[in-house]
């Protein structure tokens, strides 16, 4: 579609007219912004239409309306997917959150007695949820990634 708006972009330039709503859409559509591409598109779509005319004479094919229509279905199916995609992220954050912050309670329990158990002892640091959460970080090193000097 980036192709097709380059190619209507230098149309409205040479036709004279204002380029603004076009490269708003191309901004949208760079960002990722799918629901705002929509509703630009179907703007884009009305300024073809009223300028339809001036812009065949400077070379836009007649036929560019229905594509500019295909291409709205298009985005709005993609759309609706990705708000459905997103909406099912959400809702496992949110069944997950409950059983995270068990789990993180359950841990923090068990760290702290074993923090007092253990008190100035080597085995203390194995209770530290911080120093833990380091060594999972950690960046393994395996036997075939070690370089002799």
């Amino acid at each position: 579609m980036n192709a097709e708006l380059t190619v209507l972009n230098s149309y409205v330039a040479d036709a004279g007219l204002n380029t603004q709503v076009i490269t708003a859409l191309k901004n949208d559509l760079y960002n990722g912004n799918i629901e705002g591409a929509v509703l630009k598109t179907e703007g884009v779509l009305q300024f073809v239409t009223s300028n339809q005319a001036a812009l065949e004479e400077e070379g836009m094919l007649a036929g560019f309306v229905t594509v500019l229509d295909d291409y709205i279905t298009k985005l709005a199916a993609k759309n609706s997917l990705q708000n459905d995609y997103m909406n099912s992220l959400k809702k496992l954050t949110e069944t997950n959150g409950s059983h995270y912050d068990e789990l993180y309670g359950f841990i923090s329990k068990i760290a702290a007695k074993g923090k007092l158990i253990f008190k100035e002892t080597v085995t203390y640091d194995e209770y530290s949820i911080a120093k833990n959460i380091g060594r999972m970080r950690a960046i393994r090193v395996t036997t075939n990634d070690k370089k002799l000097p």
